[in-house]
């Protein structure tokens, strides 16, 4: 992964593979919404949202859409804050950007009613 670690509020490639059901996998784009003392811990674990391209489908509530070049997406994507999870820093592969702030509070709003904090 080389000596940059994810900070909060970056947009990395993350590999998901192997995934299971219904779980985002392969290579993708995914925010980092953990605290920086976390992503720079020596545990080695990251929380990230995964994203994917915007297609045709309906953007949910619990979904925020973000376009380019915000993040250096390269198409208009979803941020899938339903699908928040810790991955090891071992399946980041490189850094594309950094979101807006407006952005990342979104995603902390959402984040928080989904774990009812």
């Amino acid at each position: 992964m080389g000596l940059n670690k994810p900070k909060r509020g970056q947009i990395w490639l993350v590999d998901f593979s192997p995934s299971i059901g219904r779980e985002i996998n392969s290579l993708h784009p995914a925010l980092v919404v953990s605290a920086d003392g976390l992503n720079e811990s020596p545990w080695g674990l990251i929380v990230v949202c995964p994203i994917t391209t915007l297609r045709k489908r309906k953007v949910f509530r619990l979904h925020i859409e973000i376009a380019p070049p915000e993040g250096g997406l390269k198409n208009k994507s979803i941020i899938r804050c339903d699908q928040i999870k810790s991955v090891s820093i071992e399946r980041f592969a490189k850094i594309m950007g950094s979101v807006e702030e407006s952005t990342m509070t979104k995603a902390e709003l959402i984040i928080r009613k989904i774990l009812f904090l």
